[in-house]
């Protein structure tokens, strides 16, 4: 799979954390909703609570794909779902736990 000019989906770096980003690299920020644990009541239609840690994860970008996505929101959502799939390998998440949110 060549994505964004990388020979394969596995080359493109991903930073959990802001501090780790190398000074010049060009970054798309993609926030997450990380899963924490899972409360169960058994009590009531709504027995279960998902407790999510809300952070942001970078996606290096070629220079090509921060040109031709700056300021385009398009583009940038388009980079988002196209990278998902990496972050959730990244984050160690299953298929079925990335839901992407409607914000209309």
């Amino acid at each position: 799979m060549d994505v964004g000019g990388y020979g394969s989906a596995q080359e493109r770096k991903i930073y959990l954390n802001v501090a780790d980003i190398p000074p010049g690299a060009k970054v798309l920020g993609i926030k997450v909703k990380d899963p924490l644990m899972l409360l169960l009541s058994g009590e009531g239609p709504d027995d279960e609570t998902i407790i999510y840690e809300h952070r942001t994860v970078y996606v290096e970008l070629t220079l090509e794909e921060f040109i031709a996505a700056r300021g385009d929101q398009t583009k940038i959502d388009a980079l988002g779902r196209e990278f998902g799939p990496l972050v959730q390998r990244k984050l160690g998440g299953s298929w079925h736990r990335w839901i992407e949110e409607d914000k209309s």
